[in-house]
This record gives C-alpha cells, structure tokens and sequence, in this order.
C-alpha cells in the first residue's frame, strides 16, 4: 500500500496543487513504477532502485514527456535538519515557483518518518501540515502559499 493518497492525482486533489514523491526505502524496487504513475519522484539509488530506474528511463525514451524519474547520485538518508534542509532545496530547484507552474505543495515521502528534524526543515519550506502515511508520511503547503500568496 502507498499511503494516504494512494491512486489520486494531484488533479483530484485540485487543479492548482503538485506533488512530488521522495522515495527513499533503498528496497522499493518495483513500488517506484506505480508511484512514477502519478507523481514526479526522486528516488534514492541502490541496486534494485536504480535498476527499475533505469528500465523507467529506457521506457520513456521517445515518447512524449510522462512523469519525470529522477536517481540520487549518492546513496543517503536525511536524518539532520542540514540534510532535510539539501533535500528541499533539491526539490523547490526543480519543482518550485522558478521551476514548475503549478509549483510543488506536496511532497510524499517513501520509506522516511517525520522526525523533528524533517518537520523543521519542512516548516522553513512552508510545509505546515505533515501526515503519517502507509508507507511514509505526506507534507503540504496551506493553499494560501500556493501560488506565493504567502
């Protein structure tokens, strides 16, 4: 099971909020095919991840653009506030008001736990609200910082 928002798309959730997943169990294997259905996911390397990486890759060659799967190129897991800090910096480069429209609100963590550390650095992101999921936790922006209104 995937979690809280398991089988929706950010178009369920409304038309003007995106997600992004964050897979960090280095065991998720094929787990990262049907979460790549609906979201835009990095996804931390080990052998089994970056194999079903790599097939993603090969399968999207030539089509037009589905959901982007990005590989970490070092294995890691955040633990510090520092290191959940470099993980949204990551993610707000590329996912962010500069990067995306809409920008991301949401990030779904696969395989991390909300610990102090990760809640703080998701606060300084404007991530106020963060659920334990299934398979992680979920962290989104209030709607009033969607769009920079914030």
């Amino acid at each position: 099971m995937l979690g809280r928002w398991d089988g929706m798309t950010t178009g369920d959730i409304n038309e003007h909020l995106y997600a992004v997943g964050v897979i960090l169990d280095p065991h998720a294997g094929d787990a990262i095919r049907k979460i790549a259905e609906r979201l835009d996911v990095w996804v931390v390397p080990s052998p089994v991840n970056t194999a079903v990486v790599h097939e993603l890759w090969a399968e999207e060659a030539g089509r037009s653009r589905g959901r982007k799967v990005t590989l970490w190129s070092n294995p890691f897991v955040p633990t510090t506030e520092e290191e959940w800090n470099d993980v949204l910096e990551i993610i707000e480069m590329h996912h962010g008001e500069y990067s995306h429209n809409p920008p991301v609100s949401i990030i779904e963590v696969f395989g991390g736990t909300p610990t102090p550390q990760a809640e703080k650095a998701l606060r300084r992101y404007g991530y106020d609200q963060i659920e334990n999921t299934s398979s992680g936790f979920c962290a989104s922006k209030p709607k009033s910082w969607v769009g920079g209104t914030s």
